[in-house]
């Protein structure tokens, strides 16, 4: 068993998921080591953990299976959280124990992952007393956001826009999982600042992306650039072009076999509008990109699939989605089909935004 806990919102997940990439902790080939069965909700936050459950308990006395993890591993030190126990009741706990193993506690968990990711290669281990569904598990960490590598591909690359590029590089991760192990030649039609690219760059994957400024194609040249010499990786400087995506052309889907892309999300919201007002945004938003879709119909084979964000609007009240798109997606020749068997969609949103992001599949027919 294993859980996903984001910053104590602690949640049972299901394995297989995670190995095909329903998460966007990292990219899908670092899941080889996981391979049991075993449902990721992505939920932004600061750093998100993957622990396996080492055995239930009957209460949340841990000690003893802590003490016995122990002597059976030598590492340099430990590392222990919980979403249940202050620092003070742990300490409690191990009181007996606690001046012959060095014990590290949860504000030093954060920041030993947020300054290296190291536990990987440093012999650190990092325990949890988890609480779910009522009952206690003992949990070793096994996989956890790689922060410091994310800012390279947010607000450390060379080239931003404040209204452009705010695409979270976790949400682009997570869209790349869901293209398909067997797909390896991704096209970014709304590539903005390239922030899909440099992570289909970084990922060996084959990459085309276009925008209709042309101002972003020497901006995400740049920020490729940025990412090869980090990497040390390759790539085609005539692989991003200018191009307005509702006329893209047979030549410029050669090669490419799935498209993955966040485009216009619509205008910033002050909060203040009105229903009718977004309504009719969502609505002119949905005929855009029907066109953008009867435009590739004829140019794409059968299963050839898209990964898109579409913009939900938040009221006080209600969600906006755009119904209006997915009601016609049959007369251009395409359909949306589940990302999970469990999930038509995933909604990727934090708490203060009024525009969320929907990620959806969309097949051709």
């Amino acid at each position: 068993m294993y859980f996903y806990d984001a910053v104590g919102d602690t949640k049972q997940f299901d394995i297989e998921s995670y190995n095909l990439g329903y998460t966007d902790l990292d990219y899908k080939e670092d899941f080889k080591l996981i391979s049991s069965k075993t449902l990721i909700t992505p939920k932004p936050a600061s750093v998100r953990c993957v622990y396996k459950v080492i055995t239930e308990l009957n209460n949340s006395d841990f000690k003893s299976e802590l003490l016995k993890y122990i002597k059976k591993n030598s590492f340099k030190k430990y590392f222990v959280n919980s979403n249940l126990l202050s620092k003070k009741e742990i300490l409690t706990q191990l009181y007996d124990v606690k001046n012959s193993i060095k014990f590290h506690f949860d504000a030093d968990v954060n920041t030993f992952l947020l300054s290296k990711r190291g536990f990987f290669k440093q012999k650190v281990a990092v325990l949890a007393l988890l609480r779910f569904d009522r009952k206690f598990y003992f949990c070793e960490l096994i996989d956890a956001d790689n922060v410091s590598q994310l800012e390279m591909f947010d607000y450390k690359k060379p080239y931003r826009k404040q209204r452009q590029g705010m695409m979270p590089p976790k949400l682009a991760l997570f869209m790349l999982n869901l293209i398909g192990k067997d797909k390896k030649f991704v096209y970014d039609p709304f590539c903005g600042t390239g922030t899909t690219l440099m992570l289909a760059l970084k990922n060996g994957l084959s990459f085309k992306g276009s925008d209709i400024s042309e101002d972003n194609i020497p901006g995400s040249l740049e920020n490729l650039e940025y990412i090869s010499q980090k990497f040390d990786v390759d790539y085609d400087s005539n692989s991003v072009f200018h191009k307005d995506a509702l006329k893209i052309s047979d030549n410029d889907l050669l090669g490419v076999d799935c498209i993955c892309s966040e485009g216009f999300l619509g205008k910033p919201k002050a909060g203040n509008e009105e229903l009718i007002e977004l309504v009719r945004e969502s609505d002119n938003l949905a005929d855009f990109y029907l066109d953008f879709l009867e435009n590739l119909s004829s140019k794409v084979k059968s299963g050839f699939p898209i990964i898109m964000t579409f913009p939900v609007y938040k009221t006080e009240k209600r969600l906006i989605f755009m119904d209006a798109l997915y009601n016609y997606l049959s007369e251009v020749g395409f359909k949306q089909v589940k990302l999970h068997p469990k999930h038509q969609s995933y909604l990727y949103s934090r708490d203060d935004q009024r525009v969320l992001r929907q990620v959806v599949k969309i097949v051709k027919v």
